[in-house]
């Protein structure tokens, strides 16, 4: 059985280095120039203490077929991190490394090819928890009850995370890259993580690679010492509603 699954992760992998169909993105987007852009943009910037770890339940799916596994993911720094997958029965999967923008994998079988992992996996991972680059983002007002923070004017190249009007946590964002937009991400259940809210779970669907993956937090730590030791992350009662956004 472990070897059937590792047999169909290959093929999964495999089918992902083919061209995948990728979307046309329509600018449709009204500038909306006295938002909060400080609001969002702080929450982004401090979601994540600078170094900490985490282990994930990851379920991957492509082209229909699904495989899960562990996760374990670290940062060391604002833009270096590792990560590891595991198999149910304990077998390394893979295994990659960015230190500096310097992409590595460290590990991966010989019959699972290289794009899916190093322009793939990595990049998700990268913008899940690392990339945090604002320095020209502007806020959009979507409806009256959402709006948008675009990270810059170039419609391109961009990302854009999506808010609720009253709360400073995104529950979706997407990523365009020549003007086609090639990631979508849905964030959901919050926790507490010391001043922190950061999502438990994530999906990510990666459409110049043609895969999607749903990740469910099990547990994070922070390798910075507190005074009440390390933060470890905790149910929020108010989830999502937990704190609004500064209209001044």
């Amino acid at each position: 059985m472990k070897a059937m699954k590792f047999f169909i992760l290959t093929a999964f992998l495999f089918l992902c280095g083919c061209v995948a169909p990728q979307y046309l993105y329509e600018k449709k987007y009204i500038l909306y120039d006295d938002g909060p852009v400080n609001s969002y943009v702080s929450g982004l910037e401090e979601e994540y203490p600078e170094e900490f770890k985490m282990v994930h339940r990851v379920l991957l799916t492509v082209y229909g077929y699904q495989y899960d596994f562990t996760g374990y993911f670290s940062r060391d720094g604002k833009d270096s991190f590792k990560g590891v997958a595991f198999g149910d029965m304990g077998g390394k999967i893979f295994e990659i490394s960015v230190e500096k923008n310097k992409k590595e994998l460290l590990y991966k079988p010989d019959a699972i090819p290289e794009g899916p992992l190093l322009d793939g996996m990595i990049d998700d991972l990268k913008f899940l928890y690392v990339e945090r680059n604002f320095d020209t983002a502007f806020v959009v007002e979507q409806s009256e009850i959402h709006r948008d923070l675009v990270s810059t004017r170039d419609w391109k190249n961009f990302n854009v995370y999506m808010f609720r009007k009253n709360s400073i946590c995104p529950d979706e964002a997407l990523s365009v890259k020549d003007g086609e937009i090639f990631r979508t991400v849905v964030f959901s259940d919050y926790r507490c993580f010391g001043d922190r809210l950061v999502p438990a779970k994530i999906r990510v669907h990666n459409y110049r690679w043609n895969y999607q993956f749903e990740i469910k937090l099990l547990k994070l730590v922070s390798e910075t010492k507190t005074e009440n030791g390390f933060d470890e992350a905790k149910p929020s009662t108010d989830n999502l509603q937990t704190g609004g956004v500064d209209e001044r």
